[in-house]
Parts: structure tokens; sequence; C-alpha cells
């Protein structure tokens, strides 16, 4: 017999012992990319909803909750109906009362736990000899201005962003825990069997 060099032997061990690399069709990964990106979308949907249930705001009525300069509201009066519909989630930026000019939209207190969101239709310079700025507002659905003029330290910030009717719906979900963590439930249960399924076919293929 003739004797065989390291080489030969270790080529003759990995190709008895080693099957090829399997490579799956195109249509079988584009399959795969399709039922992650899905699984990707319920399991982010899940925690979302989560997160803004936790910091949905109740309305626009209380005291500002702020993360990071912004604010965050739920609009419950028509008054400003066409610009920022009734329901309506609202996201406000701090802004310095220096920086602001008619025509923008704010949100301030009126009062300890009342927040309003009109619009600027006129600016005082040294209103009332107080030294800072008083801004006239009106809500744009309303015939008339709002009664008294906002000082600077009743501002909160300026409207940046608006969802209409999203507000309403978190406010629902707010107010009815149960279902939220049901349909979270529901969200992450079907992520996880997509994964599943596809893992199982993908296994079989394999040994198959």
């Amino acid at each position: 017999m003739p004797i065989r060099t390291l080489e030969e032997l270790n080529n003759d061990f990995m190709a008895a012992n080693l099957k090829p690399e399997r490579k799956f069709p195109m249509h079988q990964v584009k399959h795969q990319g399709l039922i992650n990106a899905i699984s990707d979308m319920l399991f982010s949907l899940a925690v979302v909803m989560i997160l803004f249930v936790v910091l949905v705001p109740g309305s626009d009525e209380g005291a500002p909750k702020t993360i990071l300069k912004y604010s965050y509201f739920t609009v419950l009066s028509p008054s400003m109906q066409d610009e920022i519909p009734q329901g309506s989630f609202i996201l406000v930026k701090q802004t310095n009362p220096k920086d602001l000019m008619p025509g923008d939209n704010i949100t301030f207190m009126d009062g300890a736990y009342t927040s309003v969101t009109h619009k600027i239709v006129e600016i005082y310079e040294n209103y009332d000899s107080s030294g800072v700025r008083g801004f006239q507002t009106k809500g744009v659905n309303n015939p008339n201005p709002d009664n008294g003029v906002v000082y600077e330290a009743n501002i909160i910030g300026k409207v940046v962003f608006v969802l209409p009717y999203v507000g309403a719906a978190l406010l629902y979900l707010s107010e009815n825990v149960f279902l939220v963590f049901i349909i979270f439930c529901l969200c992450v249960l079907l992520s996880f069997f997509l994964r599943g399924v596809f893992t199982k076919q993908e296994r079989g293929a394999v040994n198959g």
C-alpha cells in the first residue's frame, strides 16, 4: 500500500465528515427577510405602545410633562380646529420668549393647572412696564382674542409637531391599560411565533 501524505489524509477526513455549505434559494432568503421585518415591526410596535401609554399626556389641562425640553399634550378643545384638530397629539419645545413671533402656536399655563394652546396674534414689548414681553393669543376658531395677556413666565413653549387625532387614541389607551396589555402580549407572541416558524422550516431544510 502506498504511503499517503498527511495532507491527503486530512482531505479524505474533511470530505467524509463535512457536508458542503447549503445555499438557500433566493426566494427563500427574501421570504426570511420579510418574516424577520414583520417580526421586528410587531415587537417594536409593542414596545412603542407601552412607552406611549406610560408617557402619554392626559389632556391639555394640567401641568406640563417635560422630557429633554419637550412637553406633550392631547388637545381637547376645538378652539384651534382648523390648524390643530381636537384630539391631536402635540409636541411643544421650550423656546426663548424673545424668539417667538406673531403667527406662532404656543402652549402656556392659564392658572396653576390648565394649559392652553393658541396662536400669537400680537406681541407687546415691555408690557405694562413690566420689563418683559406680553403675548396676545387667540384660538383660530374663536371669534375674539383671549382675555388678558400671556407673560413670558407662563409660556411652556412653541408647538413644533402635531399628530391629528392620535392624542385621543392614546388617551383612550391610557384609560384602558388592560387593552394595551393584551395588544402588547399579542404583538410579542406573534413576533416570536413568526421567527419560530421560519427557524423550524430552516432547520428542516438543512436537515433535509
